[in-house]
């Protein structure tokens, strides 16, 4: 930055001096209303002056590309910063999901093996509920073939001596036709 001041001041210097030589007789060096240097070929000093605001021009380019190179180096070193940062973030997750990665694993494992478990269970659980169902029905038939083989027996009344010599009363059952029902079905 210092450069850039210096050679913006040399800048102005030149140019100070540019004009004040070109409102004196043109024979001279003039700044600050002083004369550096008096009676010279007019070729000369606008030579001279050429030659420092050549000067002066790539003091003023060299102090910028300095300037700039300084900034795109910082640039680039934050850049680098912010690159190495963003591996070593990629890097430290990477390192996290491989030491995860075989609890995971066997984590998925387990799961499969309770998951063969549950569905053996569940097929076993479906073929005894089948065999119950059919044993459910088989009883059900067995029920109804009872029931139609005493349909035909009816008893109205019955009267036996009982072992002190009185007679007891028997329960009448009544026709079991007349109130059959079938058992639900499931």
């Amino acid at each position: 930055m210092f450069l850039v001041i210096l050679a913006l001041l040399l800048t102005a210097v030149v140019v100070d001096v540019a004009v004040e030589s070109a409102f004196a007789d043109g024979a001279s060096f003039v700044a600050g209303g002083q004369d550096l240097a008096t009676g010279l070929d007019p070729a000369i000093v606008t030579l001279g002056i050429a030659a420092a605001a050549a000067l002066a021009a790539v003091l003023l380019v060299a102090a910028i590309a300095k300037v700039r190179r300084r900034n795109r180096s910082e640039t680039i070193t934050a850049r680098r910063e912010e690159v190495s940062q963003a591996e070593a973030a990629l890097e430290a997750r990477r390192q996290m999901i491989e030491s995860r990665l075989d609890e995971l694993q066997l984590n998925h494992d387990e799961l499969l093996v309770k998951r063969d478990e549950l569905l053996s269970e569940v097929e076993r659980l479906r073929i005894r509920n089948d065999e119950l169902a059919d044993a459910v029905r088989e009883r059900h038939r067995e029920i109804g073939a009872a029931r139609r083989e005493l349909a035909d027996i009816t008893v109205t009344s019955a009267t036996e001596p009982s072992a002190n010599g009185s007679a007891d009363d028997v329960t009448v059952v009544p026709d079991v036709a007349e109130h059959a029902t079938e058992p639900p079905r499931h």
